[in-house]
């Protein structure tokens, strides 16, 4: 990105909104925006978006729904072309032609990180459900192959 009014880098270089010496953008209550594909993507209650802010009078063009119920926690992360979305439910990627697709076969998540190039997905504690405070690798070489045993049984 190479222009960023109104917004900082927080954890894991994801974009939160701060106040600015200018309103760049007014496309609703953002939760939580990320650079991916030349354009930054957003959410604003339960859709996703992506916009180019470094147009002069940048528009919103819907990408999908998210999954999860969480909306106002959820991550970010890059895996190669695509970028993966963890908002609560299953976990989501949008490709790098806006494509936006659910991946059933996860377990819920809030959470999405990758680690030595494997997909890892947690849904924290205070999110709820019995998938509360576990974390889940995705199989190497196919990432839409989840082991959802817990580990361990006994939390």
């Amino acid at each position: 990105m190479s222009r960023a009014d109104n917004v900082a880098y927080g954890l894991n270089n994801v974009l939160k909104k701060c106040d600015g010496i200018r309103a760049v953008f007014e496309p609703g209550a953002i939760d939580v925006a990320y650079p991916f594909n030349g354009k930054t993507v957003y959410n604003v209650g339960d859709s996703l978006y992506y916009a180019d802010l470094t147009d002069s009078l940048p528009s919103a063009t819907l990408i999908g729904n998210l999954a999860g119920q969480d909306i106002n926690k959820q991550s970010f992360a890059l895996r190669d072309d695509s970028l993966l979305v963890a908002s609560g439910g299953h976990l989501q990627k949008v490709d790098a032609t806006w494509n936006m697709a659910t991946d059933s076969g996860s377990p819920y998540c809030d959470r999405a990180f990758i680690d030595n190039g494997r997909i890892m997905v947690a849904l924290t504690s205070d999110a709820g459900g019995t998938d509360s405070d576990y974390l889940y690798w995705a199989s190497i070489g196919d990432d839409t192959v989840w082991d959802l045993t817990p580990q361990p049984e006994n939390d």
